[in-house]
């Protein structure tokens, strides 16, 4: 089992309940018209400023920023090894998932649950 980690930034004192939760990647819609169900396990720790993890394909590291009103991040210098680990389908989902995973992302919560959705409405699905 492999894991992505992605932080979110906590505005004032109040810690933003999504924060320091390992978030599992439960299904990805991409433009690409991929199978929603990644074929290796993902998962998203968010933290403060920045996210590291792993796809499933190798490591992943950034930076990220809070909209004070909690609905965006903002994504930026996206790490990840110049070789990953995997081939096929699972190579596939570690490149998709870097490709959307930058800029603006709008976030959606609901319970133990949590989307994350780009400007062309492409979106993960996550849940603790």
């Amino acid at each position: 089992m492999t894991a992505v980690a992605v932080a979110v930034g906590a505005q004032g004192c109040a810690k933003d309940p999504e924060q320091d939760r390992l978030w599992q990647v439960t299904e990805v819609y991409w433009n690409s018209g991929a199978t929603p169900t990644p074929p290796n396990a993902m998962y998203v720790v968010l933290g403060e400023h920045s996210f590291a993890g792993d796809t499933g394909c190798g490591p992943v590291t950034g930076a990220l920023r809070t909209a004070k009103d909690g609905a965006s991040v903002t994504v930026s210098r996206v790490r990840t090894p110049k070789e990953p680990t995997c081939e096929g389908a699972a190579l596939f989902y570690h490149q998709e998932f870097i490709r959307f995973f930058t800029g603006m992302l709008r976030v959606e919560r609901d319970g133990n649950e949590l989307t994350l959705r780009n400007e062309t409405d492409e979106s993960i699905h996550l849940v603790y």
